[in-house]
């Protein structure tokens, strides 16, 4: 080989290097939430489950993605997930649905990040969850009705309480 491409080989990696390490760079300081499935620390959850979300009767863009729990893996979860590009907010709910409860995550915005409805990164923390029973949410009943299809329960978030439904197709 001669030294001309050896050079140009050289010079190619090195331009490469420096460019996955300003993405990285990048990732860190404007969504640090898709660096974290590598350390360990958040997962990204795919495919979106076929499902029907409906609030108060009427058709939702939620998208829902089946998981388990980050501490066991036999609890099965699913995260029903909104991106409200209004105020560059998050709607995530949580359900349970081995333990068939729901509630929402006990985290921010920043620990979930949805790309094109198919790639959700969940950080650990927004895998945990304050059900809608609990004091937090002045003792609300949500009347959970869990069918092997089928999800309801009243959410007392946002105000005032709605119904949701999902219908798990697959």
């Amino acid at each position: 080989m001669n030294a001309r491409l050896i050079k140009r080989i050289y010079l190619g990696c090195s331009v490469l290097t420096l460019l996955i390490l300003a993405i990285i760079v990048v990732l860190f300081f404007y969504k640090p939430i898709v660096l974290k499935p590598i350390a360990g620390t958040g997962r990204v959850l795919f495919p979106p489950t076929n499902c029907e979300v409906r609030i108060n009767e009427k058709r939702s863009d939620h998208v829902c993605f089946r998981t388990t729990a980050f501490s066991k893996d036999s609890v099965e979860m699913l995260v029903v997930y909104r991106f409200n590009s209004a105020d560059e907010s998050n709607e995530a709910l949580i359900v349970n649905i081995s333990e068939k409860v729901a509630g929402l995550p006990n985290s921010s915005k920043d620990d979930f990040f949805l790309i094109g409805d198919y790639l959700l990164f969940q950080s650990e923390s927004g895998g945990a969850y304050v059900p809608f029973e609990s004091g937090k949410f002045d003792q609300n009943d949500p009347n959970y009705l869990f069918e092997p299809n089928y999800i309801k329960f009243i959410s007392p978030y946002p105000s005032p309480s709605h119904t949701l439904e999902i219908v798990l197709k697959d």
